[in-house]
């Protein structure tokens, strides 16, 4: 099925398949991790209540030389690669049904550890404001002000 990877160590967001077996997203999101988190991006269908989310190793935070990224739609930074799809209100994966253009506008590269505790800090300096969806600190209007969107990549775009 359609899906992409967002990899903060190349700062690139680019189409895969996935197979649809669960036990393969470590393979996507970076291979070595035990357990994995889903965050919600995008609901994109009112009908079947499809949804569009990430894939994250829920014990990113305390890999080495881990490098981060943020989406418009969630207020804080996520850790390490992602791999977006599709979902069901069953908890089945479908293909990814937002275009890539659209997921990598709502995309800003932090960078690694060092970078992400210096946007924060810089972040907290001008006044986190409470997100509307009810989290404490919301980061997103200081990154979409100092930070650019990857880099569309036209191939990426014909998959």
């Amino acid at each position: 099925m359609k899906a992409y990877i967002v990899d903060p160590f190349t700062q690139l967001v680019t189409p895969t398949k996935y197979n649809g077996n669960y036990e393969t997203i470590s393979k996507h999101i970076g291979g070595s991790c035990r357990m994995f988190d889903v965050v919600r991006l995008y609901h994109t269908d009112d009908y079947d209540y499809v949804d569009d989310h990430v894939y994250i190793d829920d014990e990113g935070l305390y890999v080495d030389d881990q490098y981060f990224w943020m989406h418009a739609n969630y207020p804080i930074p996520l850790a390490g690669r992602g791999l977006i799809l599709g979902g069901t209100p069953d908890g089945d994966s479908t293909d990814v049904g937002t275009a890539l253009s659209t997921v990598m506008k709502d995309i800003r590269m932090i960078g690694n550890r060092f970078q992400l505790q210096m946007m924060m800090a810089f972040a907290k300096a001008e006044k986190l404001t409470v997100s509307p969806d009810g989290y404490d600190e919301d980061y997103r209007p200081f990154v979409w002000k100092h930070h650019d969107s990857p880099i569309i990549d036209n191939a990426s775009l014909s998959h």
